[in-house]
């Protein structure tokens, strides 16, 4: 973590970024990394634990059985673009908030789901759920994760029968924050 105030801009970041399509990052001379991207915010740097964050949901109905990379469909954040083809991309190496909630429908007792968070398809973390009735029932995967740049995160929904999943942002959704370096 920086000794320096958070609102201190150093005096030596490059030019804004105005041509290529992929993230561009800088470390400044206190160890903050800074990103910036031609067309996002006129192509000017940021620090990348203020700017890199992206949310997804899942919106349109599915049913969940088995288990398979859930395919998030709807955007809450994400100016950077990190979510495409069913899969986040780690802009900069560092430390990650990763979040990802799976909500489905029991019909009956003894169901359950499980949330995964798999990078570079390796499994990272799971969390189970399981019915106590006929119910809604959630499971909510969270690590705190070291990566290299351009690893990819992927959100696993698993159920033991087939479920039906409860869309909506708040339901079925998942995150991915910039930390820091460590």
């Amino acid at each position: 973590m920086s000794l320096v105030p958070a609102y201190a801009i150093p005096d030596n970041l490059p030019a804004p970024v105005t041509s290529g399509a992929t993230i561009q990052s800088f470390t400044d001379v206190w160890g903050d990394v800074w990103v910036a991207k031609n067309g996002v915010n006129g192509g000017r740097w940021k620090r990348a634990r203020d700017a890199i964050y992206a949310k997804w949901f899942r919106n349109a109905a599915i049913s969940i059985a088995g288990a398979a990379v859930l395919t998030l469909d709807t955007m809450t954040k994400d100016d950077y673009g990190l979510y495409s083809a069913a899969a986040f991309t780690v802009p900069v190496a560092g430390w990650y908030d990763v979040v990802f909630q799976l909500a489905v429908t029991a019909t009956a007792t003894g169901q359950w789901c499980s949330a995964r968070i798999n990078v570079n398809a390796a499994l990272q973390g799971i969390m189970r759920a399981h019915s106590g009735a006929a119910a809604a029932i959630s499971a909510t995967c969270i690590q705190q994760l070291a990566f290299n740049a351009g690893d990819t995160v992927n959100a696993v929904a698993e159920a033991s029968v087939s479920l039906a999943c409860t869309p909506l942002v708040y339901w079925t959704y998942a995150t991915l924050q910039y930390r820091g370096t460590g």
